[in-house]
């Protein structure tokens, strides 16, 4: 595991997420839609490699005992699946 000082981008996406908690500032969500089923064995195992080549993926953070902040960067990460069926779901325009 490796500590970093948080980057001043980085210092002022905590302040955003602390100023306004439910406020979904600073997160981006992909939703994709498949064209062809999904194998989700391979799926995760995809981006399992992944997280292990990019680090950036592996960055935890943590407010120091002094009120700092600081990042991890974890030597690995588990990914622990979850899928969801919602194929029965009626979709909305």
């Amino acid at each position: 595991m490796e500590k970093n000082k948080l980057t001043a981008m980085q210092m002022g996406m905590v302040y955003n997420s602390l100023l306004l908690p439910s406020s979904g500032v600073d997160i981006e969500q992909i939703v994709c839609r498949a064209g062809e089923e999904l194998n989700p064995e391979f799926f995760f195992r995809a981006w399992k490699e992944l997280i292990a080549f990019h680090s950036a993926l592996r960055v935890v953070f943590e407010k120091e005992q002094n009120g700092d902040f600081c990042q991890w960067v974890l030597s690995d990460f588990n990914l622990l699946p979850t899928v969801k069926d919602i194929s029965h779901l009626i979709e909305s325009e």
